[in-house]
């Protein structure tokens, strides 16, 4: 069985786009979750402004993706105001922020990409980034941009995950491209031409 995916975007509307609305902050707890066994197709989708993960690939296996899009939520970052996970409880699979020390909002923010427990993920052209570090207030101009890097970690590979093979990873403003527990490739030994690139990512072949 096949299953084919349509292009999607799932963006959650944590920003305005009426330039006069009023600021509203809102939030949503997770993005795009995949653990089919089966034969998966993702092609051309988006998944931005999920307080947890964009994409959370959990015990998923024969999965072809490519062209993925995420941005992580503006109000996230140093001196955030809420957490992650808070208010969001982490259950099935989800990303529980584990690897951070309480309290840190660089470090407790959105993973774009999440590859855990899985096989055989093929991986194409991923853009994750993130613009502001948090509490945002709305003004696209201001202070809370980033610069250099809003976020510790942008993407993470974890538990008995093989067969991964991921092809032009871009990221912008996180310090660690990949969270691994094994090369943790960084932003600054990988630059491109907005942030980070990785042309190939083959640590769990």
């Amino acid at each position: 069985m096949v299953l084919k995916g349509p292009i999607v975007w799932i963006w959650t509307a944590d920003h305005s786009e009426d330039g006069e609305a009023p600021l509203q902050i809102i939030s949503t707890g997770r993005g795009i979750l995949v653990e089919s066994t089966k034969a998966t197709w993702l092609v051309g989708s988006g998944s931005e402004h999920n307080w947890l993960y964009g994409y959370n690939f959990n015990g998923a296996q024969n999965v072809y993706a490519g062209l993925l899009q995420v941005e992580s939520p503006y109000m996230q970052g140093r001196g955030a105001v809420q957490i992650a996970p808070a208010p969001w409880t982490p259950r099935n699979g989800d990303p529980d922020f584990s690897w951070c020390a309480a309290g840190d909002g660089y470090c407790r923010s959105s993973v774009a990409i999440n590859v855990q427990n899985s096989q055989n993920i093929y991986l194409y052209s991923s853009s994750t980034w993130a613009f502001f570090d948090g509490p945002w207030n709305g003004d696209y101009s201001g202070a809370n941009q980033c610069g250099p890097d809003c976020q510790q970690n942008m993407n993470r590979v974890a538990g008995s995950t093989s067969g991964l093979s991921w092809y032009g990873v871009n990221t912008k403003a996180a310090k660690t491209m990949i969270l691994d527990g094994k090369s943790d490739p960084k932003m600054l030994n990988n630059p491109g031409s907005w942030g980070g690139n990785l042309v190939a990512y083959r640590q769990f072949v």
